[in-house]
């Protein structure tokens, strides 16, 4: 190798070590930067004033890192149910991310205490479906709504406590079983909502209970709809898993053995959403809405609305069958 080739790669590399060392140096400088701006917009979570902690917990979804999540978590206990939905929602963003681990049992903590008519409510609860612990958000709305039943007492409460003995003989075979079964599909219709939730619970817990509703949704799904789709909700709600997605028939195929599909839809009279209403699978791909009655459309389907108990009809303007 010549003077001139061994001065030559030596520039050559003294020139590369000179980009690579400036390269470093912004990429430090710049993590340095980032650290900061994490530390200032955590720091602004415990400002007195709530629009800066409501601006804070906006931001920090564009920092998914751990830090930025442990704020955040703590930040679930704001005094202000406005930022404490921003901050779920902050959070929902980095899980969705996929690059940062957000633990769901402190937020599962969160929705024990959060009122359901709080503006965080939802969004607390869209942060634990997006972790993918729906169903375990449904168990704590439920078992909260049970122990306040439970403290009020009353009629619901005891109704309650007799489902509890009945939902026993699903697991027996004969008139023990089918009496059980009837009562708890009547339930479906109940006017009180904790009712038809606990009933839908129960039946959906059994595997015997669960070949009865398949062949009840089957049997019924052209000389009796309204029985059939009663059936076929608690099919779907399990499905669903807290989801409140739309479920192909592929799915329900495997996992009931029945060509069905599922879509979330909201009542046409609360105007609130309901899961898990069993369609033809057509009808995921054709345009559908909630309204009051079965009129001016080309097909539809009897629902009782989860939250008001008034029937409505996911309605079709083309026949999706």
């Amino acid at each position: 190798m010549s003077i001139f080739q061994w001065l030559f790669g030596r520039g050559k590399r003294t020139e590369d070590s000179g980009n690579i060392a400036k390269t470093v140096g912004s990429d430090y400088e710049g993590h340095r930067a980032s650290s900061k701006q994490v530390a200032d917009l955590i720091d602004r979570l415990s400002s007195e004033d709530e629009d800066a902690r409501y601006e804070a917990a906006m931001q920090l979804y564009h920092h998914p890192e751990q830090a930025a999540v442990r704020a955040l978590t703590s930040a679930l206990q704001d005094e202000s149910a406005r930022v404490r939905g921003c901050v779920a929602e902050s959070l929902r963003c980095i899980a969705r991310g996929g690059s940062c681990n957000v633990d769901p049992n402190p937020i599962l903590e969160a929705l024990r205490h959060e009122p359901e008519d709080s503006d965080a409510h939802r969004y607390i609860m869209g942060a634990l479906r997006e972790i993918g612990v729906g169903t375990a958000a449904e168990q704590v709305m439920e078992e909260r709504r049970k122990a306040e039943i439970n403290a009020e007492g009353g009629p619901v409460a005891e109704k309650l406590g007799e489902m509890e003995e009945i939902a026993g003989n699903l697991w027996r075979e004969g008139k023990e079983f089918e009496s059980a079964f009837e009562s708890l599909f009547s339930d479906l219709q109940n006017e009180s909502a904790d009712i038809r939730a606990e009933a839908s619970k129960k039946l959906a817990e059994n595997q015997n209970a669960i070949r009865k509703l398949i062949s009840f949704y089957q049997q019924n799904s052209q000389s009796d709809p309204r029985k059939s789709v009663l059936a076929g909700r608690v099919l779907g709600r399990k499905i669903d898993a807290g989801k409140q997605d739309m479920v192909h028939a592929q799915t329900s195929s495997i996992m009931f053995g029945i060509n069905v599909a599922f879509t979330p839809c909201v009542c046409g009279h609360c105007g609130k959403l309901n899961v898990g209403i069993p369609v033809p699978e057509g009808g995921l791909y054709t345009p559908f809405y909630g309204q009051e009655d079965d009129q001016n459309c080309a097909y539809s389907l009897p629902v009782i609305c989860d939250h008001c108990g008034k029937e409505f009809f996911i309605a079709w303007d083309s026949d999706p069958r």
